[in-house]
């Protein structure tokens, strides 16, 4: 993974505070909390933007090419 490798410790201990719930994770918290998983599928991506979140300006400061993965998600209970 490019982040961990490029990014400080420091950095990228606060990028996995901010952000600890990967797909598959996020998957089975819904599942484990209850709901029925009806779709979880990835529907874009778009570039992090600069000034607005500054995981976009951690990212340029140490030349990694980060960028928004957005999900649709149905659940039901």
């Amino acid at each position: 993974m490019e982040i961990s490798l490029k990014l400080p410790r420091k950095e990228l201990d606060e990028w996995i505070r901010m952000f600890p719930m990967s797909t598959v994770r996020g998957r089975n918290f819904l599942e484990d909390i209850g709901f029925k998983v009806e779709l979880f599928t990835e529907v874009g991506r778009r570039p992090l933007i600069k000034g607005r979140n500054g995981f976009a300006d951690v990212a340029e400061k140490y030349g990694i090419k980060a960028q928004a993965i957005l999900y649709a998600i149905k659940a039901v209970k």
